[in-house]
Formats: C-alpha cells, sequence, structure tokens
C-alpha cells in the first residue's frame, strides 16, 4: 500500500497489475522476479479492517522542525 501512496496508484487491482510488471515495485515489496504478489482483494480486506483513516495516518508525511 505504501508503493500505492508513494506512486500515486489508488486502486489495490491497479496497484496490484503495477506489481506484477514493475521491478521497483516488487523490489521495495521483497517478491522474488517470480513470485506473484498477493491478491488485490487482501489488501482490500486489510484497508476495510483498518479503515482508510488508519491508512492516511500511517503513510501521511508530517513536517519535522527544521
Amino acid at each position: 500500500m505504501l508503493a500505492g501512496l508513494l506512486t500515486g496508484i489508488v486502486h489495490d487491482r491497479k496497484l496490484i497489475r503495477e506489481a506484477q510488471v514493475s521491478i521497483a515495485i516488487c523490489w521495495f515489496a521483497r517478491y522474488g522476479l517470480h513470485e506473484q504478489p498477493t491478491h488485490h482483494s487482501s489488501l482490500t480486506r486489510i484497508r476495510q479492517r483498518w479503515g482508510e483513516e488508519q491508512f492516511r495516518r500511517i503513510f501521511k508525511r508530517r513536517s519535522r522542525p527544521a
């Protein structure tokens, strides 16, 4: 989900499709080159269980004093 946030991909299905062809996302998620990413429904269930706002708080970039 963090890879989706960083790349601007907000839909779980699209994120998984992109992960299937993007070496960078596979590397980031620690998938092997021939390993299939998780099913999109797993991401959807996690997001539903935790709630959208929880993920926004987790991934929100906080500014730090200089």
